[in-house]
């Protein structure tokens, strides 16, 4: 399998996302991170995970082994709304944190 170094432009160029307000190249090592984001959905609520408020957005960090065997902290950007009387859950961006997030101060 090739990733991001490995491509030539053109396949680069057929690999580009293309939105109304934004462009970004396809991007393999987040996409082999999200595979794991239904399990992490589904333990939103476990004792090890780690929820919070920053602003108007809610987020969720989990520890996570990347492409190099490194663990890392996966964050998880999402918002949680009422619908037809049903409670949905948004899930707005997720990435890799590479640095630390630091010691967690629980209140």
């Amino acid at each position: 399998m090739k990733v991001d170094g490995d491509l030539t432009e053109s396949e680069k160029i057929k690999l580009n996302y293309d939105a109304a307000r934004e462009s970004r190249p396809f991007h393999f090592k987040r996409y082999n991170l999200s595979k794991g984001l239904p399990d992490m959905i589904k333990s939103l609520a476990a004792p090890n995970t780690l929820v919070f408020h920053r602003g108007y957005e809610i987020y969720a960090t989990y520890k996570v082994v990347n492409d190099e065997g490194v663990s890392i902290d996966y964050i998880v950007s999402f918002s949680v709304f009422r619908e037809q009387k049903k409670l949905r859950l948004h899930v707005r961006t997720v990435f890799p944190e590479e640095k630390s997030i630091g010691q967690v101060k629980k209140n």
